[in-house]
């Protein structure tokens, strides 16, 4: 059954690998790169302040602090299970079609599919009735992590690995939010009560 699954894994990398264009090569190298997604950081951010006013500044400390714990997790993980990314499978490499050299040594669980369904669970945990963005940054995280599988970066498994991984440290993030925030609201309930009392 485990050989049945890492042949399926192969191919179906395979499939979308070797279907490349140059100029799909140029797009999916900078729909990779992390850097090319800070103006759209930059948007998020402004979209929560506008949607949330001050609240949005606690969210966007969450983010990041998920973003963190996410990506430094799925280093470990990778050092843990120590699976080769394709690009270093010295049975095939020669067939892997690469625009940029082959990142580190092992490939699951992908960082990039890790932090972007972080994000994009976090978000929709707490803006599921409010806002469409969810959904919109559903469709980023999957063409973000498509294009680690085309770049030759990860086998399917590794962004599916990934993903599961984001998603369960956005849950755990989501209850100690809610958790910190209601102890935060509990205390300024107290503190202005109290103030009202002595006054």
């Amino acid at each position: 059954m485990t050989d049945i699954i890492r042949e399926l894994d192969k191919a179906f990398f395979f499939t979308i690998n070797g279907f490349h264009f140059e100029w799909l090569d140029y797009v999916m190298k900078y729909i990779s790169w992390p850097k090319t997604w800070f103006p759209f950081y930059v948007l998020l951010a402004w979209f929560l302040h506008r949607r949330l006013g001050q609240k949005a500044w606690t969210i966007i400390l969450a983010l990041i602090i998920l973003v963190v714990a996410t990506d430094q997790g799925a280093n470990i993980i990778k050092k843990l299970v120590e699976r080769p990314r394709p690009c270093h499978e010295h049975d095939f490499a020669l067939y892997i079609h690469l625009v940029d050299p082959c990142g580190g040594a092992y490939g699951f669980v992908s960082n990039h599919a890790a932090n972007c369904f972080a994000m994009v669970t976090f978000i929709w945990l707490l803006l599921r009735r409010r806002s469409n963005l969810p959904g919109f940054l559903l469709i980023w995280a999957i063409i973000v992590s498509f294009s680690r599988i085309y770049l030759g970066q990860h086998y399917p498994s590794d962004i599916a690995g990934g993903a599961l991984f984001g998603i369960i440290c956005a849950v755990i993030m989501r209850i100690a939010y809610g958790y910190i925030a209601k102890r935060a609201e509990g205390n300024l309930r107290t503190w202005m009560f109290g103030a009202r009392a002595v006054y």
